[in-house]
């Protein structure tokens, strides 16, 4: 798939993406969504007395382990960030670095995606827009949304479901990658169903071909969608009515990012 010329333009594309990033991600304070996971994900590496109960996920080895970290976000990224505390300590910089592994990982998606679909020439102009959007450039060291592992699913979903000899595997590779989307943050139920869309526009024939397997692919992702799927069904009022309801998120940040300071310097 890839030759050695695509191998250079791609490391370049990484030494970029890392001159652009790197300089300042340890200069930089704790961002919104941040607040969220670095409190779990040390929890998660080290231990806490804090019993969580189902719905809000388990406690395995005096570990908290949550399946959501906000009304319609994940744990995932709080799952990763715990791996990057135990192996670089509680600080602010281990996790964006994590994030930056997947940047990394989506640009090579990206353009594996750009030359199966097009030509070297469109993978090359795809991956280069991406090096030059700032909103982009800004955002991945703190993976702000989260939107890395919904964006690495999504590509991961078109690179198997494009190609000329898509079959069953690729079908439930694709509902698996969904599943952990979904999982990630549940606003993935509208990337990917125009994803979706777009396939079927594009590719119907394939899908046509293998339609019994459809729903299969669709208990999969209610399979591994499930933490997400017992979670909303045990806190409706705070998932399907937020923004609107009387649930609401702690307004005080400064108090969240100070306790997550003063944790930091009792970590180091």
């Amino acid at each position: 798939m890839f030759d050695r010329r695509d191998w250079l333009f791609l490391a370049v594309a990484a030494c970029w993406l890392l001159l652009a990033t790197v300089p300042w991600i340890s200069s930089l304070g704790v961002e919104h969504d941040e607040a969220h996971f670095f409190p779990w994900a040390a929890k998660i590496a080290f231990g806490s007395p804090e019993r969580l109960r189902p719905p809000d996920g388990l406690y395995v080895a005096h570990r908290p382990i949550p399946f959501m970290t906000m009304p319609y976000v994940g744990g995932l990224d709080a799952w990763l960030y715990a791996a990057a505390f135990q192996v670089g300590g509680v600080n602010r910089v281990a996790p964006r670095v994590v994030n930056l592994a997947l940047a990394v990982a989506f640009l090579v998606l990206t353009y594996g995606l750009g030359k199966r679909l097009g030509s070297r020439a469109v993978a090359i102009g795809t991956v280069a827009l991406l090096l030059v959007d700032l909103e982009f450039l800004l955002h991945v060291p703190t993976g702000f949304g989260p939107f890395l592992i919904q964006i690495l699913c999504g590509s991961g979903m078109a690179w198997l479901l494009a190609r000329e000899d898509a079959g069953p595997r690729q079908l439930l590779g694709a509902s698996l990658l969904a599943g952990i989307a979904l999982n990630e943050k549940l606003t993935f139920v509208w990337f990917g169903g125009a994803l979706v869309l777009a396939l079927l526009v594009c590719y119907g024939g394939q899908v046509r071909r293998h339609g019994w397997w459809l729903p299969l692919a669709a208990v999969v992702v209610a399979v591994i969608a499930t933490p997400t799927i017992w979670y909303a069904w045990g806190r409706p009022e705070i998932v399907f009515g937020f923004g609107r309801s009387n649930a609401r998120l702690p307004a005080d940040w400064n108090t969240i990012l100070a306790k997550f300071e003063q944790w930091q310097l009792l970590m180091d």
